[in-house]
C-alpha cells in the first residue's frame, strides 16, 4: 500500500512543470514568512525543500538536487522533534506580528523581488533559478524580521541561506561541495532546534 503511493508521489512530483514549481516555491516561502506556528510553517519548509531539489534537477546534476531534497528532509525532522517535545506554540510571553500585516509586506517584499529579478539579472543562470534566489532570500529575511522566537527565526534563516544555496548549486558543480554545504545546513538546524529548546524552558 505504501510503495504504490509512493510511486504515486514521485510521478506526480516530476510531472510539475517550471511554472508550477516557482509556484509552489511563492507559496511555501511566503507562509513560512506569514505563519509563525510549527504546524504549518514546519510542512512548508520541507515541502520547499522537495521543490528547490526538482527546481535544480531541472539545471544541476541529480545528485546534487537530492542532495538538497535529503538534507532539507533530515533537517526538517530535527525541527519537528524539537517542536513536538517542547510543545511550542509561538513562544512564552512573546506577542506576535498581526498575519494581515505579515501578509501586506510579504506582497511588498514579493513586488521588490520581481524588480530586482527584472532589474538586476543574476548572470550565468536560468530565469527561473534568478528569480528563486530573490524570492527566497527576501522571504528568508522578512521571517527572521517578523519573528523573535528561535524556532520561526531559523526558518527564516534556512530559506534565506537556500536562496544562495540555489545559485551557487547552478554555478558551481561541484558534488563534493553540495554534500559540504548539506552538512552546514544539518548543523544549522541543530543549533537552531538547542536554542528553541533552550527558550522554551525559560521561566
Amino acid at each position: 500500500m505504501t510503495m504504490p503511493l509512493l510511486t504515486q508521489i514521485l510521478e506526480f512530483l516530476s510531472s510539475l512543470s517550471m511554472r508550477q514549481i516557482i509556484a509552489g516555491l511563492l507559496f511555501t516561502s511566503s507562509t513560512i514568512a506569514i505563519i509563525e506556528a510549527w504546524l504549518l510553517s514546519l510542512p512548508a519548509l520541507l515541502g520547499q525543500y522537495v521543490l528547490i531539489g526538482l527546481l535544480l534537477s531541472r539545471f544541476v546534476r541529480p545528485e546534487m538536487a537530492m542532495a538538497k531534497a535529503i538534507t532539507g528532509g533530515v533537517s526538517c525532522l530535527i525541527l519537528l522533534l524539537t517542536a513536538w517535545h517542547a510543545g511550542w506554540r509561538g513562544g512564552p510571553g512573546v506577542k506576535a506580528v498581526p498575519e494581515p500585516f505579515r501578509l501586506f509586506v510579504v506582497v511588498l517584499a514579493g513586488i521588490a523581488a520581481y524588480g530586482l529579478f527584472v532589474t538586476y539579472p543574476l548572470q550565468g543562470v536560468a530565469e527561473e533559478i534568478n528569480f528563486a534566489c530573490y524570492w527566497l532570500a527576501l522571504m528568508g529575511f522578512l521571517a527572521v524580521a517578523l519573528n523573535r522566537e528561535p524556532l520561526p527565526v531559523g526558518l527564516g534563516l534556512l530559506t534565506f541561506k537556500s536562496g544562495f544555496e540555489v545559485l551557487y548549486a547552478t554555478l558551481e558543480g561541484s558534488l563534493t561541495v553540495a554534500w559540504l554545504l548539506a552538512a552546514v545546513n544539518i548543523l544549522a538546524s541543530l543549533a537552531i532546534a538547542y536554542l528553541a529548546s533552550m527558550r522554551w524552558e525559560e521561566p
